[in-house]
């Protein structure tokens, strides 16, 4: 059975611009995240995010768990927009530190996983062990050897190249991130994404995407004024990072 978990540091400053911004009290507005944490274990991925459904259809879904509720719940998703509990992107929302809140859940069911792959090897192993071995039939009996299967090489992957002690990304990619914030900026994400990680012990598949999707908003919130300094040194033209996947798509 699914469960979450609830932080006590959800207890913060973003809770109670959160209550404040939809009109209710702490404890509804925390039961509104709990509502769509649910939501999220059947419909958002381990990174938190969300495909092929939008805001529309969590607004449809909170509803459902407040029939009796006086609170307007497209209002209440645009809150959770508004106050960086949901992160809208290109494809679809991420809900916000998503692999933080639920690092326990998928934690267990990776141990689940690896457990039940153990088992099944010693099973394999012993239902081989029990099997009679077979006669070396004659020589003139023999068939001829079957010419292994030529499997066609793997594309290569683009090569990564570490600018931190636990970040590494494509050059084009860091190059698309100095282009989009200027490179102080840049830099000072790549700085928080690795004093992250070191800390935490944590992994992405793509520390480029984990920039985009959190980082990027947590250094603005350290260091105000930041962005726009860098930008002004660096006067990059304006550029989409989702450009290239858009026009794909589309």
């Amino acid at each position: 059975m699914p469960w979450i978990s609830v932080h006590q540091e959800v207890d913060g400053t973003k809770l109670r611009r959160l209550y404040r911004a939809i009109g209710c009290s702490k404890f509804e507005a925390l039961g509104i995240l709990n509502f769509l944490w649910f939501w999220g274990m059947k419909n958002a991925d381990e990174t938190g995010l969300v495909k092929d459904a939008d805001l529309e259809v969590l607004s449809r879904y909170l509803y459902g768990c407040g029939e009796d509720c006086q609170l307007d719940m497209g209002k209440v998703v645009q809150a959770l927009v508004d106050t960086g509990w949901i992160d809208v992107v290109a494809d679809g929302f991420y809900i916000h530190d998503w692999d933080t809140w639920q690092e326990q859940w998928y934690k267990l069911q990776k141990n689940r996983r690896l457990d039940a792959e153990r088992k099944r090897k010693a099973r394999q192993i012993e239902r081989e062990a029990a099997k009679p071995t077979p006669k070396t039939p004659e020589p003139e009996q023999m068939e001829p050897p079957v010419e292994p299967e030529v499997k066609p090489p793997a594309k290569p992957k683009p090569d990564k190249k570490s600018y931190a002690e636990f970040v590494k990304m494509s050059e084009a990619n860091y190059d698309r991130l100095v282009k989009l914030y200027g490179k102080a900026f840049a830099d000072a994400c790549i700085v928080e994404l690795d004093n992250y990680k070191g800390a935490r012990g944590k992994t992405y598949k793509d520390d480029y995407r984990a920039i985009l999707c959190w980082v990027v908003d947590r250094v603005k919130e350290k260091k105000p004024g930041l962005l726009q300094q860098s930008v002004s040194e660096a006067a990059p033209a304006k550029d989409n990072p989702f450009r290239e996947w858009g026009e794909q798509n589309g």
